[in-house]
């Protein structure tokens, strides 16, 4: 994961992302957000569904990234 990540941010240097939106029930959220580019331009978007332990840390988090491209199976 941590690969990953860096090299994602090699490849968008000065990106970030932004969180829209954070839902939460119990010790699950759903969370909205999109991708800013360097010049502040708003790019791909998606969900996360989080789960989180009892002492409020991340367990599990599951990505849904936007993409018109996608075809469901």
């Amino acid at each position: 994961m941590i690969a990953h990540l860096e090299a994602f941010q090699k490849r968008s240097p000065g990106g970030l992302f932004r969180m829209n939106e954070m839902l939460g029930w119990e010790n699950h959220g759903l969370a909205t957000w999109q991708f800013v580019d360097a010049k502040g331009e708003a790019g791909f978007w998606g969900y996360d569904v989080v789960e989180f332990d009892p002492g409020g840390r991340m367990r599990t988090i599951l990505l849904f990234g936007h993409s018109e491209k996608t075809i469901l199976k």
